[in-house]
């Protein structure tokens, strides 16, 4: 009779234990779904917007985050985007100011954004004027809305929001 390398005639490995580890790990992970306003589009533009929620992969919300930006200039040209004038901004923190709340809040978490390349690269940008850097990539919700609901009318996100019939939240730009 042919015995296969692994059937040894002992009693079989219990995988449960290691399972529920994995299990347990994956569980303990935490989203964090970044949002970024900024003065422009521009490499030089910078960010004036922070909202992060921090989030159970079963989509209990463990905490939230944000924070206008004061960038230093102003951003007047991107207001018909987000509605945020320089007036919202004078009194705002700059980057440097909120950096070390943003780090607690993040740490060890996944990060996700709806077109992450820009909030990478503005996100980035920040990180590096004051001498620091990311720790965790972006995974990319538009990538994945492309991928999962290739039949959707549009990728962006308040249209993926009524597409997938989920509750309204806000607004999406």
């Amino acid at each position: 009779m042919f015995q296969r390398k692994w059937d040894t005639g002992e009693a079989p490995i219990d995988h449960e234990p290691a399972a529920r580890l994995v299990d347990r790990r994956i569980n303990s992970v935490d989203l964090c779904v970044v949002d970024l306003e900024t003065t422009g589009f521009r490499k030089t533009d910078r960010v004036i917007e922070i909202a992060v929620r921090r989030m159970r992969l079963d989509g209990t919300v463990v905490s939230e985050y944000e924070t206008l930006v004061n960038p230093g200039r102003s951003a007047t040209d991107s207001t018909h985007v987000h509605g945020i004038s320089d007036r919202h901004l004078v009194d705002a923190p700059v980057f440097a100011e909120v950096a070390g709340d943003l780090a607690n809040v993040l740490n060890d978490s996944v990060l996700i954004a709806h077109n992450a390349s820009f909030d990478a690269k503005f996100w980035d940008a920040e990180l590096a004027r004051i001498q620091r850097s990311r720790k965790q990539d972006f995974v990319c919700s538009l990538l994945l809305s492309r991928r999962l609901l290739p039949l959707a009318p549009s990728h962006k996100l308040g249209v993926l929001v009524e597409y997938a019939n989920l509750p309204v939240a806000g607004r999406y730009h």
